[in-house]
């Protein structure tokens, strides 16, 4: 709304509840505002409604001839906020305005893989697809993915078109020409011209005068500067990654999988260096400007320690040096204009020696500042080099101590494993030998079983032969005995 009050000049009309022009229908509009501008819609005193899938439900407005889409979409929504014009029989427009590049999207057919497609899929394809959106939106529909060529689903969906005698599609893919007609002369559109639009859209002539206005861009951030030496600037840089590196280590440790540069490191020590007269030197500092030029808090309170860090050095004794070097630096240069000018007001023949020497000052004084400057850079070099040794050592030896302890670990386990196994073993030795003892028992007691088992068999056929002996003497006496009767 903001945009479009601003392209047509009403600007603030979007705090207007009651604007002739443009209004909203959201889920957090208040219902008494939701039936008041339904109610004025209908009633054809405003043309334009800014609204969510909010409006959508539940509604079947007639006087909708188009709807206009911001940003890709999941395309069943999509399908559903279209579908809300041209429920008169009217021919509607749908006007998908979709960014040409997505962050971490997939921007073109080549982006996508063979399978099937998800949610973010669907969006990404529905804006680069180069067939039919009308058959695209059908086959998403019904078979839950955008079509990226003419496949086989694609191809079936467009023969049962062709078979029911549908209309030329006039979508963006299959009429490309008037689709860019129409958007050339689209902020022309009104109810009188919008049928002629549609059907031919290349008979309407574009109005010169209608510009796209362009946002000016004022800048946040005035001229930084810094009175310090280069000098002076490197030491305070240097400080300043030195005490965020302890900050870094207090807060995560000396184990952190990150480095502190990762986070602040010399570069941006120095931008903060160069923006010091606008942060402040040792009075009140202004956090804000000094947050915006580190890009944001990484750490939970990294601007105020930033800011105590410049206050500190402003305590030190290295910015009392650099006070007592100015102080006679200013000095030496007062005394020198005024040697210079005694000399020349007394010896006007030797001005020519005079310029010489200055000369020869302004470029010793310069190879001084390159010395400085080559000095400061090779001071950055060494503590960069010396922190990552510092780092890599400590990463060293965390990692030797974790493989001590792995080792030291491991070897518990195999010892713990072979007592395991020799008590398993001599547990399985106690039931061998209970086993053998016990056949051994048993097999004594089948001996016992089967000498008993004998020795009543022998008895038995002992007594059995006793009586049969006895029954033969008793036979043969009782034929004796019947012989002698006889």
């Amino acid at each position: 709304m903001k945009v479009v009050n601003e392209a047509r000049h009403t600007k603030w009309h979007e705090y207007n509840p009651k604007d002739e022009f443009i209004r909203r229908y959201h889920s957090c509009t208040g219902e008494e505002d939701q039936a008041a501008n339904m109610l004025d819609y209908s009633n054809n005193d405003f043309p334009l409604m800014s609204a969510t899938m909010a409006l959508g439900f539940g509604q079947n407005l007639k006087r909708v001839r188009c709807v206009v889409h911001m940003g890709r979409g999941d395309p069943s929504a999509i399908v559903q906020m279209v579908g809300r014009c041209g429920r008169d029989g009217s021919t509607g427009l749908g006007i998908l305005f979709m960014e040409p590049k997505r962050a971490l999207g997939k921007n073109a057919i080549e982006d996508f893989d063979e399978g099937p497609q998800g949610e973010d899929d669907r969006m990404d394809a529905l804006a680069v697809t180069p067939v039919c959106l009308r058959i695209a939106l059908t086959v998403d529909n019904q078979k839950g993915y955008i079509p990226l060529s003419e496949d086989a689903n694609f191809l079936a969906k467009q023969e049962r078109e062709i078979a029911a005698g549908f209309p030329n599609c006039q979508c963006s893919n299959c009429n490309p020409e008037a689709a860019k007609a129409i958007l050339d002369v689209a902020q022309q559109m009104t109810t009188d011209n919008f049928d002629q639009m549609l059907s031919s859209p290349l008979t309407i002539e574009k109005d010169p005068s209608i510009t796209i206005l362009v946002r000016k861009r004022k800048s946040r951030r005035g001229p930084a500067t810094c009175n310090l030496s280069i000098t002076a600037a490197g030491h305070l840089a240097n400080c300043l990654v030195t005490s965020f590196v302890n900050f870094y280590e207090d807060t995560f440790g000396s184990s952190s999988e990150f480095l502190p540069s990762d986070f602040f490191g010399i570069d941006m020590a120095k931008a903060v260096v160069a923006s010091l007269d606008q942060i402040g030197r040792d009075g009140t500092h202004n956090t804000r400007h000094l947050e915006m030029i580190i890009g944001g808090e990484f750490l939970p309170g990294q601007v105020k320690f930033l800011s105590n860090s410049i206050k500190d050095w402003y305590k030190s004794d290295c910015y009392q040096t650099v006070l007592d070097d100015q102080l006679a630096h200013e000095r030496f240069i007062i005394a020198e204009q005024a040697r210079l000018r005694q000399e020349i007001e007394f010896e006007s023949e030797d001005v020519q020696v005079l310029v010489s020497a200055m000369a020869a000052e302004d470029k010793r004084q310069k190879k001084e500042v390159l010395d400085e400057a080559r000095k400061k850079k090779a001071d950055e070099k060494a503590v960069e080099k010396a922190l990552a040794a510092l780092i890599k050592k400590r990463q060293a030896d965390k990692a030797a101590k974790e493989k001590e302890i792995a080792a030291n670990l491991k070897k518990q386990n195999a010892l713990e494993l072979a007592r395991i196994k020799a008590a398993e073993k001599e547990i399985a030795a106690i039931g061998v030998r209970q086993k053998l003892a016990m056949a051994a028992k048993q097999k004594e007691a089948d001996r016992a079983s089967r000498a008993r088992e004998k020795n009543e068999e022998r008895e038995k056929n002992a007594a059995r032969k006793a009586d049969e002996a006895k029954k033969r003497k008793e036979i043969k006496d009782e034929n004796k005995r019947k012989a002698l009767v006889n």
